[in-house]
């Protein structure tokens, strides 16, 4: 299989690489508003959320200019980081270096460098893991799925339904499982923002708005209408699909790195079991 050409024609991932390829191409020295429009309503970000501020032919990694210079309480929230080079050979760029690069950037220490991906031979994929984006409380002996729709009716968001469930589930993991078997999802519920259609998007859609230091466990799983477009969070939906499965709260203290592994588990032999429409 080729693994580049699949994922180009992949129409989850198809809009990703038209906005990086403007951002990043060598012969633009800046983007102008009508892309910054287009990358906001892709991504769900605004221009200051755009790392990259202008691209110059010959630019080498100790020039980058970044927008962002704020902390990173809601600034550089965004988990998938697209970037495009010329190569790896032309501009000597490898994983380490990338990997200094925005460890470099974090001195509150928020982000986890995960890996990254070569999606072609000139655009990359750079996860990150938001390591305080998860509530810091749960319910003890309550059931989650009981509680959702009274949680979620205090958010702006639209209260999660059991017709929604099913609606979005499908197309959400229908999704995912594109990917898992590209290459690209493998089950690990910290992953970033992922586009399935313009339907719905994953996402951690009220982390963006409030900052993790507001994060509560009653967002997570809202479906929110944010710039037109439906989002619902992974980590919300994961623990969902768990309960619903197993019929109890994954953990009454939800701690993310015991925590996950069970999602993980929990999604993978869920997506294993789809089938794409």
């Amino acid at each position: 299989m080729n693994f580049a050409s699949n994922i180009l024609e992949n129409r989850f991932l198809s809009k990703i690489t038209k906005v990086v390829s403007f951002f990043c191409d060598k012969n633009y020295t800046d983007c102008d508003r009508s892309e910054f429009k287009r990358a906001e309503r892709i991504f769900g970000l605004t221009p200051e959320y755009i790392l990259i501020k202008e691209i110059k032919s010959g630019w080498r990694w100790d020039k980058f200019n970044f927008s962002c210079k704020k902390k990173y309480d809601n600034t550089i929230y965004f988990a998938s980081m697209c970037l495009r080079y010329k190569s790896l050979e032309e501009s000597k760029i490898d994983c380490e270096i990338l990997d200094s690069l925005f460890k470099g950037m974090d001195d509150m220490n928020i982000f986890l460098p995960l890996r990254i991906e070569k999606i072609t031979s000139s655009i990359y994929i750079y996860p990150f893991m938001n390591q305080r984006s998860l509530a810091d409380k749960i319910y003890p002996g309550k059931n989650y799925f009981d509680k959702l729709v009274p949680m979620s009716q205090n958010c702006k968001g639209i209260p999660l339904q059991y017709d929604d469930i099913i609606c979005f589930s499908n197309q959400i993991l229908n999704g995912l499982k594109y990917l898992h078997n590209s290459g690209i999802f493998h089950g690990n519920v910290h992953c970033g923002n992922i586009i399935i259609d313009s339907g719905a998007k994953i996402t951690d859609v009220h982390l963006t708005l409030l900052g993790y230091i507001h994060r509560d466990i009653k967002l997570f799983m809202t479906i929110s209408n944010i710039k037109n477009e439906f989002q619902l969070d992974i980590l919300g939906f994961a623990t969902v699909v768990y309960e619903m499965i197993y019929g109890t709260p994954i953990s009454s203290s939800f701690n993310p790195p015991e925590s996950a592994p069970q999602l993980d588990h929990c999604l993978v032999n869920f997506l294993s079991n789809l089938v794409i429409d």
